[in-house]
């Protein structure tokens, strides 16, 4: 990943965070939940590769919701659940 892509990232993730508790996503529900009750939240940005975005959802359990963002919107997703063995 690119320096300036890291730190898009970096800030993409402060925004979610931020929404996440006190903003615009304050009252969302998060649909993926792990195996200890929490609610693991995964961001990316639309032009990272699909394994580094793999690599993220697995060190959280294989269960997220993933926050994709593009050039002039964003996606969210629910990983439902995914091991290293199911990964492409």
């Amino acid at each position: 990943m690119r320096v300036l892509s890291q730190s898009q990232l970096d800030e993409f993730r402060r925004e979610v965070n931020l929404a996440l508790a006190v903003g615009a996503f304050g009252d969302l529900e998060l649909p993926a939940t792990s195996d200890d009750g929490g609610h693991p939240v995964v961001v990316a940005l639309e032009d990272e590769s699909l394994s580094v975005v793999l690599d993220r959802l697995g060190a959280v359990g294989g269960r997220a919701t993933l926050f994709v963002r593009g050039p002039h919107d964003m996606g969210i997703v629910s990983v439902a659940g995914m091991s290293r063995a199911e990964r492409p």
